[in-house]
């Protein structure tokens, strides 16, 4: 079972968000579409244009990215620390989750 939650958003204050869209940003995400556009005409630059059109917003506004981390243990008494991205309904290879275990069970206190 998973216990702990932490979320970590880096990125950025809003005043250089806005500078970065005001100046860069509306016409950096217009290349990225095009780029994005012209990579999804191909079967083989389909990941790629999906990646970029992902990433659209971070490139408009330097929106910060989010991570989430769960900390916990499983049945067997290791604890497990997991990483989790969004999830996503239309593929159930993105639903994937990255999982680190450690060797040697936490110490009890008691």
């Amino acid at each position: 079972q998973m216990a702990t939650i932490i979320e970590h958003k880096s990125g950025p204050n809003l005043i250089v968000r806005f500078i970065w869209w005001l100046f860069i940003g509306w016409w950096a995400s217009g290349i990225v579409v095009v780029v994005a556009w012209v990579a999804l005409i191909t079967v083989i630059g389909i990941p790629l244009g999906v990646w970029l059109i992902n990433r659209l917003p971070s490139v408009l506004t330097l929106r910060p990215r989010s991570r989430t981390w769960s900390l916990g243990q499983d049945d067997e008494g290791h604890t497990v620390i997991s990483e989790a991205g969004r999830r996503s309904l239309s593929s159930p290879v993105r639903h994937q989750r990255s999982e680190i275990r450690l060797a040697a069970p936490p110490s009890r206190v008691g």
